[in-house]
């Protein structure tokens, strides 16, 4: 039986990992759980939820989202990473995931899609290889519809200063749970680091700069961090 299931992310060029930390965390939690996959790039908007990532399971079942993912590779191959953990230290982990995923990521988006210098080269990297009209019109929409989102959410409405000193909170709080622990999971990875890599790594090695890697950048133990897996997914 063929195993191997299909990971639907973004255009990457040279890039060994996605330049969305949500399908940087699949791929990852495919490494770290050994199981077979192969990667395709795909459009979000041709997504059930219009969004990426997707996974392709080897019986054609799609699954949208990265956690409803995970879970379900936990549900299906087992769960390698977690099966040990008790109800006590999954809890401790949740709040991990939640402030990369809930608040440190509008940091990201804000980064990219709304600082000028930073944009031009998004552009580029994302909508270039488009099709006239398509490259014009694509990253027009898109960028207005982040816009939207962040003021929505609120982060669009604070000041540079105050935005930096949010994302500034944020680094702070992870370097105080990653603690003296070589892994966010403790002693070695667990799938609170896919989220955690998945995230830092496209501040630590971006495709370009961004105000907030140059912040991340400081942060001598999240660089570490990093580089330890790295090491450990042998890239």
């Amino acid at each position: 039986m063929n195993d191997r299931v299909k990971l639907i992310g973004y255009p990457r060029g040279a890039s060994p990992f996605d330049f969305s930390p949500f399908v940087a965390k699949v791929e990852t939690y495919l490494q770290l759980a050994q199981i077979p996959y192969e990667v395709r790039a795909g459009n979000p908007r041709k997504s059930r939820k219009s969004k990426l990532p997707v996974l392709v399971d080897s019986d054609g079942t799609r699954i949208v989202d990265s956690q409803f993912i995970i879970e379900h590779l936990k549900r299906t191959r087992g769960d390698m990473l977690d099966g040990d953990l008790d109800a006590a230290a999954r809890a401790r982990l949740h709040p991990i995931r939640r402030l990369f995923e809930e608040s440190f990521y509008w940091a990201l988006i804000q980064s990219r899609w709304l600082d000028e210098p930073t944009w031009q080269k998004l552009r580029v990297h994302l909508f270039g290889t488009l099709p006239v009209p398509l490259k014009w019109i694509v990253p027009v929409l898109a960028r207005r519809r982040a816009r939207k989102q962040l003021h929505a959410q609120g982060y669009g409405r604070h000041s540079p200063e105050e935005l930096k000193q949010i994302a500034r909170d944020d680094l702070d709080a992870m370097v105080a749970q990653l603690g003296s622990a070589p892994f966010f999971g403790g002693d070695r990875p667990r799938s609170i680091d896919a989220t955690a890599y998945g995230f830092l790594v496209n501040l630590i090695h971006p495709p370009f700069k961004t105000w907030l890697g140059e912040m991340a950048r400081t942060y001598a133990p999240l660089v570490a961090y990093v580089e330890r897996m790295e090491m450990f997914l042998k890239r």
